[in-house]
């Protein structure tokens, strides 16, 4: 009996104040409804890039490598290739890039191209997964832009990290040919002075 008025009280009280509950619930609704008929669709595209093998650190070139790298690519000395990844990607050379490919100043209605950028990058995500996997998402006005952009980006990472791989090797042949000179250098010296010595003391 006192369960049937519990119940009965619950139902009074909402029938009392079904006005008040009603109506902020509804104007919620049609606020959200009309937000999301207002904002702009968006589509996200999602490619995943897996950190390319490297041997070490040959001959110490880190330090080599740092004076072949443009100003903004310098946080890829000494980063690993997960690191070196999410590096590249937040580049203006590759963000440039994808803003030019794709006219992104007009998609975006920027002034400039440095803002594009900015806009471009403000609509990348990354993410590194535990296995150094790098997660790309990127959300454009359409789901075919969004899928292109995601790509090309993907691409321009690619042409980025073989370059750095050619002025590696550039890098190391030069290192090389120096120290090669500088010995050839030092052996003749040492050869005169031997000579020298042997023809003063007999």
């Amino acid at each position: 009996m006192s369960e049937d008025r519990s119940l009965l009280d619950y139902i009074y009280v909402l029938a009392k104040w079904r006005r008040l509950i009603l109506v902020p619930v509804l104007v919620v609704t049609a606020a959200t409804a009309g937000v999301s008929l207002v904002l702009p669709k968006a589509w996200t595209a999602r490619t995943t890039l897996l950190p390319p093998d490297e041997e070490g650190d040959q001959l110490g070139l880190s330090v080599l490598l740092g004076s072949a790298l443009s100003s903004n690519l310098t946080g890829l000395v000494g980063a690993t290739p997960s690191e070196r990844l999410v590096t590249i990607l937040g580049s203006r050379r590759v963000l440039g890039a994808v803003v030019d490919r794709f006219g992104l100043l007009a998609e975006y209605g920027a002034p400039n191209r440095d803002v594009a950028i900015e806009m471009l990058d403000d609509r990348v995500d990354e993410e590194l997964a535990a296995d150094g996997t790098l997660i790309i998402d990127v959300t454009a006005s359409s789901a075919e832009l969004s899928a292109e952009l995601a790509n090309e980006i993907a691409r321009q990472i690619d042409a980025v990290n073989r370059d750095r791989k050619s002025g590696q090797a550039r890098a190391l042949r030069e290192f090389l040919a120096q120290r090669l000179q500088a010995t050839e250098t030092e052996l003749r010296s040492a050869g005169r002075s031997m000579q020298q010595f042997q023809t003063e003391h007999g």
